[in-house]
Order: structure tokens, then sequence, then C-alpha cells
């Protein structure tokens, strides 16, 4: 770790090396500074967590959004836990710029999963017919849904989209734009729309 800091000093000079380092901790601090200050509205997060610009956290009742040890959410992520959502974080999950995360139900991601950007997931949708469910939309009534699990050390690509009652097994891939609507085994990679495996690896 030292001698790579010594390489990057003498790249790019001392001066551009102390701005970025600067730069750096100022992030940080704010990161530290807007997780303190989630804590206090009953947010479940982490001090070692990274938060990226106007990230969006809401809950309806407390702790049900909770990010575990050394998570990275990206500028423009949202995070929705509405009616009886919960979403759990596992530690080392990273979640690129501007995914979003909705949740009425129950949506899990496990250890060190990567989600790249513009990702939506989400555990639920209107109840049909809309004649009946658009009155009830502030209440679970007016939703149908079933609980998403994502397993560890899962690669989803920018775009993709992850619906109810998906469980994705650990290691799989995700290709990008893919719209996984059926749960999708571990060691496989599955692409399109909707999503079809296309190879098993070990």
């Amino acid at each position: 770790m030292k001698e790579r800091i010594i390489r990057k000093v003498r790249k790019v000079g001392l001066i551009e090396a102390l701005f970025l380092f600067a730069l750096l901790f100022l992030r940080r601090i704010r990161s530290i500074v807007h997780i303190f200050f989630l804590r206090m509205r009953g947010y479940s997060i982490d001090f070692s967590v990274h938060l990226g610009n106007s990230v969006h956290f809401f809950q309806d009742t407390k702790h049900a959004i909770r990010v575990k040890r050394r998570a990275v959410l990206g500028s423009g992520v949202r995070l929705k836990a509405l009616i009886n959502g919960h979403i759990f974080i596992d530690e080392d999950v990273a979640i690129d710029d501007n995914a979003n995360i909705f949740s009425l139900y129950n949506i899990t991601i496990e250890k060190g999963t990567l989600i790249a950007a513009n990702v939506y997931i989400i555990d639920s949708d209107h109840a049909l017919p809309l004649k009946k469910s658009r009155y009830l939309i502030t209440s679970e009534k007016g939703y149908s849904g079933k609980p998403i699990h994502i397993g560890k050390y899962v690669w989803i690509g920018a775009h993709a989209i992850i619906l109810k009652g998906v469980t994705i097994g650990d290691n799989a891939i995700i290709g990008a734009g893919a719209v996984v609507t059926k749960s999708v085994a571990a060691n496989t990679i599955v692409v399109g729309n909707p999503a079809k495996s296309i190879k098993k690896f070990i």
C-alpha cells in the first residue's frame, strides 16, 4: 500500500497528490456526517459505508433499510422501503450511480455483490385491475409482490431490471439490460429480455 502511494505521488506530482488526498478525506467526512444524521432518523447504516452525492433514502418504519460494513453507494442511488418493505445490503456490496432499489416486501443483497449503474430492483407491482387498486397506493393491498434475494458475489450489469420473486444464486452474472423475471441459478450467466441462461460455469 505504501509503495503504491509513493508511485502515485511520483506519477502525478506532490501538489496534485495532496489535493487528491484532501478531496478524498473531505468526501469521507461528508459521508460520515450524512450517515450520522441518517442513523439519528432510524436508518441502520455502518459508518464504514461510503455514500456518493445525492444518495436518497426513504423508509416507512425504522431500521427497514440496513447497510453493512464497507458497502459503497454511488451518486444518485435511491433506496426506498415503503409500507412493510425492508432492504438489507450486506458488507462489501458496491452499487453504482443512479441505481434504484424499491421494496414493499423484502430485498436482500448478499456480501460482495456488484451492481452497475442504472440498475432497477423492485419486489412488487400494482395489483390488477388498476381501477380498484389506484386508490390503495398507500397500503399493501394496492400491490402484489414477492421478496427478492440476490446471493453473494453476483455481478449485475448496467440497466438490468430485477423483478418480484426473483432469487439470484451466488456468483451469477446478469447481462447489461437484462430483464430478470425468473430465478437464476448460481454460477450462471443470463442475458436478454426476458433474461435467459447462456452459460453455466464452475
